[in-house]
């Protein structure tokens, strides 16, 4: 039996971005910016080949809007960011009625990248997905783009529809490597 690794796990341990992005023929999708938000609370447990991550849905912030791919963090004022939040917990995910979200699955580092495959639980529905980790530096990275409908999560929608956000969100994981 291989090592067991429980820990609570902390940004720079690991760090869960998901960035979203506004439908472009939206009637106010140039008033509007793309995003990116940070999982703040995150707890995994890995072992042998078998991984399962517990997440707080509640506990994404809003790091900053999108501008050529990089993150701004100063196109958005403090009051806009809790605007967005409020909006991405209430409306969105819906965490009132589902306060955690999880992963289980299974990987393989003996492969360079490492390939993930497990089930995805949001909203209270399972999906599978995959990636691949690959090494940079200190971390594996690794990103995959999800389409939240699979998870009965419907795109944004405000202004009767003026503003939308597209079906589809990037997410990407940055795992510090062990030694």
């Amino acid at each position: 039996m291989g090592a067991c690794y429980t820990c609570r796990v902390t940004e720079r341990e690991v760090r869960v971005s998901v960035r979203v992005f506004r439908e472009p023929g939206a009637l106010l999708a140039r008033m509007a910016h793309d995003v990116e938000l940070v999982l703040e609370r995150v707890t995994a447990r890995a072992v042998d080949r078998r991984v399962e991550v517990a997440f707080e849905p509640a506990s994404l912030r809003v790091t900053g809007a999108l501008v050529d791919g990089r993150v701004a963090p100063a196109l958005l004022d403090a009051g806009q960011r809790q605007e967005i939040e409020r909006n991405v917990q209430a409306q969105v995910l819906k965490t009132d009625r589902f306060p955690r979200g999880s992963f289980a699955g299974e990987f393989d580092e003996s492969q360079s990248p490492v390939s993930v495959r497990g089930t995805l639980e949001l909203c209270g529905k399972r999906q599978p997905i995959s990636f691949e980790l690959i090494r940079q530096g200190q971390a594996h990275v690794g990103e995959l783009t999800i389409t939240p409908s699979r998870w009965g999560i419907a795109p944004y929608r405000a202004l009767l529809g003026a503003l939308k956000l597209q079906d589809k969100a990037v997410i990407r994981v940055e795992v510090k490597a062990t030694p």
